[in-house]
């Protein structure tokens, strides 16, 4: 399967990247984000909105597959970046807070389906991921 990307560069470091409602979104360097005229994410947002949301998605098919429903579960991703240069990403920390409380076993398998996300699979193996899975009290 062929995925392809279009946008365009603007200019001083800007990025648009059409949407389908013909809206797009702009991407913008972490430093320039303050004062933005338009809504705007990182290089780096994206990162970890791709694979938050890719995430989320594997876990719901997997969740699908056991006959779990997982609706209303909320993803907090955070990636960290590395000392030194060329910038790069050092860990990624990805939160799960379930809508209910799930078996052991349930909960192996939502991560194992986590777990196939091909943005997951895609990152360099020595940046470390953590996937935590959080369940009501």
């Amino acid at each position: 399967m062929l995925i392809q990307a279009k946008f365009t560069y603007r200019g001083d470091m800007h990025c648009e990247t059409p949407t389908p409602d013909g809206r797009g979104v702009l991407s913008i360097t972490p430093a320039m984000r303050s004062g933005a005229a338009a809504p705007s994410y990182s290089p780096m947002d994206l990162l970890a909105l791709a694979h938050g949301t890719c995430l989320a998605m594997m876990m719901g098919k997997a969740a699908k597959g056991a006959g779990l429903d997982i609706g209303g579960m909320t993803v907090e991703m955070a990636l960290e970046m590395a000392e030194g240069t060329p910038p790069r990403v050092g860990s990624v920390k990805a939160r799960f807070v379930l809508p209910r409380k799930f078996a052991p076993g349930e909960l192996a398998k939502l991560k194992a389906g986590a777990e196939m996300c091909p943005v997951h699979r895609a990152l360099r193996p020595e940046i470390p991921v953590t996937l935590e899975l959080i369940t009501p009290e």
